[in-house]
């Protein structure tokens, strides 16, 4: 049977239904996924059990990396630019499909970083058989379309630039 005095109660909450009192407690319990209740009444003490609702879990940093690097070749120094700079992962998760929208195809993609002295920044270089006109057109009608409302801090972390093959 259980008792009223148990460890880990957090909520008490008393109902008050003609002349008895009910009284609802409620216990979370996050390594059984449950949430337990108990209800005094007229019959003696009943236990219940609801599913607590489902938890997402967010990717971590290493876990997304491994969807970017689906979409982007990623060296060693990019790697470790991601992990210090994560903020930048999802942006560039989504600049994969933005990339196909601008240029018809997005393969081949690689990331970079390149040092100015004391700071870095990544680029991402999206390689291109397009002559160089059509392939700024491209790379402008990008940037006007997604990149550029992304915002200023981020800009300064990432550039997208053409290489031509």
């Amino acid at each position: 049977m259980w008792t009223l005095n148990r460890p880990n109660l957090d909520v008490v909450q008393l109902h008050i239904r003609s002349r008895h009192v009910n009284q609802h407690l409620s216990r979370s319990d996050p390594d059984q996924g449950f949430s337990s209740f108990y209800i005094v009444g007229e019959s003696p003490l009943r236990h219940t059990e609801e599913p607590a609702p489902a938890r997402t879990k967010k990717p971590t940093a290493h876990q997304k990396l491994e969807r970017l690097a689906k979409a982007f070749r990623i060296g060693d120094e990019s790697r470790d630019f991601l992990l210090v700079n994560s903020f930048l992962i999802d942006l560039l998760l989504q600049s994969a499909e933005q990339i196909k929208l601008a240029f018809g195809k997005a393969e081949n993609l690689e990331l970079r970083v390149l040092n100015h002295g004391a700071s870095k920044q990544l680029f991402a270089v999206i390689p291109t058989k397009l002559k160089p006109e059509a392939a700024m057109k491209k790379l402008r009608a990008f940037d006007e379309n997604w990149w550029f409302s992304a915002p200023n801090e981020i800009r300064d972390y990432l550039e997208f630039t053409l290489e031509f093959v």
